[in-house]
């Protein structure tokens, strides 16, 4: 059998953002990038030797012999360019190559036609001891492109707060989500005010008040807010709110032995914003809320089947708000994942049977660290990359000699419990929309078209 092999990394960032393909957070570190230093390309594999791409030119894991190309790639955390923590390359079947950045500005090159891409971002979780650490890795082939542009948010963060008005009666509740990481706080009508903890930087603000017998909900927004300083300036006023337009979803190809069917919706800012949530809390409508200019909505269907452990979901993307009939995709998958070693830092594989069409395919692990780190390793591969195999193999790239590495950017070993999930996704969106960038606005790109994902989730315990 024909397999290609994929040395892995990142993040989880809830998995279904493999649809839109996020940008994370991340704080730089000037000291984070020194001399570059280089790593095998992977673990050995689990028949005991080492796993390596094929060295032909035009095989899986591409291999040298093409004209080089030169990257120059700007970094930004938040607002500012800045380094990133951890920044590494992969050119074709070479080793990884930690990059060396000056200011926010990293310069390589590739040869390819096929090479890897990691980068690491932090969020902080409330104070300076509590933090997710999310590696991202990407396959791509150099027809793909090559992403000129990475960010992270701010790991600062500051309480922004307000008095909340204009609940129509005391049976509403309400949400306030902040953009552009997607964080949200609830409050009842009772309530006089709200709190948040933010990122510093730009931020938008949506905020929905619901009422669960009568399914009527209003949403307000506030955009580019500049957060630098602690404020209680953020009054949240939902008097005169107009209701939103109802999107009335419908599942005409779903098959017998589903666990659920439900959908949701999030508005997509043109500054970047992605605000989930404005559903009716019951899987069962969504809302269009407060769009403006190039915004879009992305409304999502999902079922989940009991018998295949498979959820399939469709994202559509609309300027002008529509009812939708989801078709969602047919194929499931049965992944094959091992733990391949425990020092320094766990490292997995995961084995997914190529699906024809496929425009990317992910594989991710997380853990809960509290309470002190978090960590998430996601890699996503291109179609192109992983070519004409019959079988796309992942492996968690060992990182470890690099410069800038530390052991806590790893998968522990003393996890109780490290859970995965592998993605598929077809798409009709031109393949420069799966890669990494920032800012991670939506573009002329996406209006009109829909993303179809088949995902499946589990846990090892190390």
């Amino acid at each position: 059998m024909k397999r290609n092999v994929m040395m892995v990394g990142p993040l989880f960032a809830i998995l279904t953002t493999a649809a839109i393909g996020f940008s994370h957070g991340c704080k730089s570190s000037s000291a984070s990038q020194g001399e570059t230093g280089t790593s095998s390309a992977g673990p050995t594999g689990a028949g005991g030797a080492t796993t390596a791409a094929s060295s032909s030119s035009g095989g899986p894991g591409g291999g040298g012999g093409g004209t080089v190309k030169s990257v120059t790639m700007t970094t930004f955390v938040g607002d500012t360019q800045a380094n990133l923590r951890f920044v590494a390359f992969k050119d074709g079947d070479g080793n990884w190559q930690a990059a060396s950045g000056l200011g926010g500005t990293y310069k390589f090159n590739l040869v390819g036609p096929k090479y890897g891409l990691a980068y690491l971002c932090r969020h902080t979780q409330e104070n300076d001891t509590y933090y997710t650490s999310e590696m991202s890795v990407t396959y791509a082939h150099i027809d793909d492109g090559v992403p000129n542009k990475l960010g992270c948010f701010s790991e600062k963060l500051h309480k922004i707060s307000g008095a909340v008005k204009g609940f129509p009666g005391t049976n509403w509740q309400g949400t306030a989500r902040r953009g552009p990481d997607g964080g949200s706080i609830s409050f009842n009508a009772g309530n006089s005010d709200f709190k948040m903890l933010t990122r510093e930087g730009a931020l938008d603000l949506v905020a929905a008040n619901y009422n669960y017998n009568t399914k009527q909900q209003t949403f307000l927004r506030k955009d580019a807010l500049a957060v630098f300083q602690d404020s209680s300036n953020y009054d949240l006023d939902f008097a005169g709110r107009a209701a939103p337009m109802t999107i009335n979803p419908s599942y005409p190809n779903k098959v017998p032995g589903e666990k659920y069917c439900s959908s949701d919706c999030g508005l997509w800012t043109t500054g970047g914003t992605l605000f989930y949530g404005l559903g009716d809390g019951q899987g069962e409508h969504c809302y269009s809320a407060g769009m403006k200019g190039s915004d879009l909505l992305v409304i999502q269907g999902r079922c989940y089947y009991d018998s295949t452990k498979n959820s399939f979901e469709q994202w559509v993307y609309q300027t002008n708000p529509s009812d939708v009939a989801f078709e969602l995709p047919k194929f499931t998958l049965s992944p094959i994942i091992q733990v391949l070693s425990k020092t320094p830092v766990v490292q997995m594989s995961a084995d997914v049977a190529a699906i024809a069409d496929a425009a990317s395919y992910s594989f991710s692990t997380w853990f809960n660290g509290f309470p002190k780190t978090d960590s998430q390793w996601t890699i996503t591969a291109t179609g192109k990359w992983a070519g004409g195999s019959q079988t796309v193999h992942f492996e968690t790239p060992d990182l470890t000699k690099l410069s800038g590495w530390n052991d806590e950017l790893g998968l522990s070993a003393t996890a109780a419990e490290i859970k995965w999930g592998v993605t598929v996704l077809q798409t009709n969106r031109p393949v420069a929309t799966l890669l990494p960038r920032w800012p991670n606005a939506p573009t002329s790109d996406y209006v009109g078209k829909s993303d179809k994902l088949v995902s499946t989730y589990g846990s090892v315990i190390p």
